[in-house]
Parts: structure tokens; sequence; C-alpha cells
């Protein structure tokens, strides 16, 4: 089941490539009709990401002063989660696999076909991760009350960091009754 296209406010492109930086920002801005902020290196990136949280992230593997994983450990301590895209031309299936890991959403493969990269990133603002081998990895390694308080507290965190701490929003994101909202995070005072 598909869910409604996320509300992408702003975008983040890391590519170190001039006129392949470009084109993926004219096609992000033309699709999604968002501000877009474009960075070159892993450093522009720290930079970028020093005072805001992209909707969006587009970004190389392989960059001229690092990688991906590089720029996804500067999000860790951010309050919300971006979409984010992967590219490269370089990149094996061990490293699409680890980056699958650390939660990008979708990878395109260089030489970039436009109608591909647009579809990619329908599916990764559209189509909700398949958590299911995570859970199953979890069996018999974290008790179901455990994992469902960190569902719960990391969901109602996340939807309030996208709805910028207005409590209506959050309970429109997670599709719950604002009452609903409220009860659970009386119920998980870690969330706030």
């Amino acid at each position: 089941m598909t869910t409604p296209l996320r509300h992408v406010a702003t975008t983040l492109v890391v590519e170190d490539n001039l006129a392949l930086r470009a084109s993926l920002c004219r096609a992000v801005s033309n699709l999604l009709s968002c501000k877009v902020v474009e960075a070159a290196s892993v450093a522009e990136a720290r930079d970028a990401l020093r005072d805001w949280c992209p909707d969006l992230l587009i970004l190389d593997v392989v960059l001229t002063d690092g990688t991906a994983f590089d720029v996804l450990a500067l999000l860790e301590e951010s309050s919300k989660a971006p979409a984010v895209i992967g590219i490269s031309g370089v990149a094996g299936p061990e490293a699409a696999f680890r980056l699958a890991q650390l939660g990008i959403r979708r990878y395109v493969q260089k030489p970039i076909d436009l109608p591909g990269f647009e579809a990619a990133i329908r599916e990764a603002l559209e189509d909700a991760p398949d958590l299911k081998p995570y859970l199953r990895a979890a069996v018999g390694r974290i008790a179901l009350h455990q994992l469902e308080d960190i569902v719960r507290t990391t969901m109602l965190n996340e939807a309030l960091a996208r709805s910028e701490g207005n409590r209506r929003g959050a309970a429109r994101i997670l599709q719950v009754s604002r009452q609903l909202l409220q009860h659970m995070l009386r119920r998980t005072p870690s969330s706030l």
C-alpha cells in the first residue's frame, strides 16, 4: 500500500560533479517545487547540515573528501530523518547494502536517467521501508514490550520533529487522533 507523497520543503543535493549536481537540483526543483541546497563535498554538506535537516537528501556515495557514510554520520544527531537517495557509478553491492542499513531508501546507478531518478524520488517519499527483516532479526534479542517502546518513542519523536513540535500536525502524520497522541505522549515521557 502506498501512502501520499511526503511533503518536501527542502532538499540537499550532495554531488561533487558540478554538471550532474546542477541537473539533479533542477530535476528535484521541477518535480517537488521545493528549496534545493547544493553541496559538493562532505565538508560543504556538514556546513549545510549544521543548522537544519532537509526533508530529502540526494547523496553521491563517493565524494572528493569522503563518502556517503561520512554524511550519514552527520545526521545521527538530527531531530528528524530525511528520506535519502544514494547515487553512484562505482559503489558495489556491499556498499549499497550497508547504505540501505543506514537508511538510504533508494539507490540510483550512474549514469542517471531522469525518469528513473524521478521514480526513485517518488518511491522514497511514498513507500514505507520494509521493517520485517529488522523485526525478524530482533526476535529473541529484545523483549516485545521494549521493541514497542522503541517504535512508539521513535515514531512520536519523528512526527513531532517533522511537524516542528505541532501536536496536531504530529497526530496527522501518525494518522491518530490528537487525543490518542496526547495519551501516547503521557505514556512515553522520554519522547520530549
